[in-house]
């Protein structure tokens, strides 16, 4: 009764630290933090729900807003969360963690974390299949290249991209022109000899 007892105040108090690091602020969240909630979610007999949950925060760090994360917190995130996915059961995760990437590469969010991210999955997965682990690298780049038509996704992002900073590149000659112009027209700037 006691080991009973003790095994389910070490899961809420368990649950409890993951809700903690949960809730931190991103300013707040040091590696140790990431790598905690990682190494709970391997070693941890918990749900497959509570497996999501950690997936879904680590996502979050990923895909979110570049300057509320530290560049290492990132890093780290990315790779853990990858190496929770290493494994090639997970096909169908996989699958669906890659076309939320390919989604947020079309709508030019985060493009860069999510390339690297499908990067890591791919530098995860088993070269070759086993009875358990179906999905290797070369079926994910096979599922990229023809399902997904990841090279004409990319095309598409650069195209958009450079048409976005040529109109912002115009926008700002724009207005440095027109800057210039009125600055010469200023009094202060115009001496008694410009004026005959």
């Amino acid at each position: 009764m006691i080991t009973d007892s003790s095994e389910k105040l070490n899961d809420k108090f368990i649950k409890y630290l993951v809700e903690k690091i949960y809730s931190k602020l991103p300013n707040d969240l040091i590696e140790e933090d990431i790598k905690f909630v990682f190494n709970l979610m391997k070693q941890h007999s918990g749900s497959h729900d509570e497996k999501d949950q950690s997936l879904l925060y680590f996502w979050k760090i990923i895909v979110g807003n570049h300057e509320l994360y530290s560049a290492r917190i990132k890093i780290i995130t990315q790779d853990k969360f990858c190496e929770t996915l290493e494994s090639g059961e997970q096909v169908e995760k996989i699958k669906s963690y890659i076309k939320d990437s390919i989604e947020n590469i079309q709508k030019g969010v985060a493009v860069a974390s999510c390339l690297t991210i499908i990067q890591k999955i791919i530098e995860h997965l088993p070269e070759k299949e086993t009875k358990t682990k179906t999905f290797t690298k070369y079926n994910c780049i096979e599922y990229l290249l023809t399902d997904i038509k990841i090279v004409s996704i990319i095309q598409q992002n650069i195209i958009a991209k450079k048409k976005k900073l040529s109109a912002e590149i115009s926008t700002f000659n724009q207005a440095i022109t027109f800057t210039t112009l009125n600055q010469r027209l200023e009094p202060e700037n115009t001496t008694y000899l410009q004026l005959l």
